[in-house]
């Protein structure tokens, strides 16, 4: 499956940056296709998990801040 070319900087001509290739990765690990996931760029297999442990860590402190706010308007009420 052939995936859309997405670097801007690639299309500028700069030849090599350490994230070339993880939107590429990205998009291959979106479709299930986890050969193409470390043939576009190996150090997915390191950002990702840091970035599903931030966003993970995001959501439980909105939730908190949401708990807390409702928490707060039922003791005023």
């Amino acid at each position: 499956m052939a995936s859309p070319q997405l670097s801007l900087s690639r299309k500028l001509g700069i030849p090599w940056m350490p994230s070339y290739g993880l939107k590429t990765a990205t998009w291959h690990l979106l479709h299930g296709d986890f050969k193409g996931v470390v043939a576009s760029n190996p150090l997915i297999i390191i950002v990702l998990p840091i970035v599903l442990k931030a966003g993970y860590s995001a959501v439980l402190a909105l939730l908190s801040n949401v708990k807390f706010l409702l928490r707060s308007q039922i003791t005023v009420l």
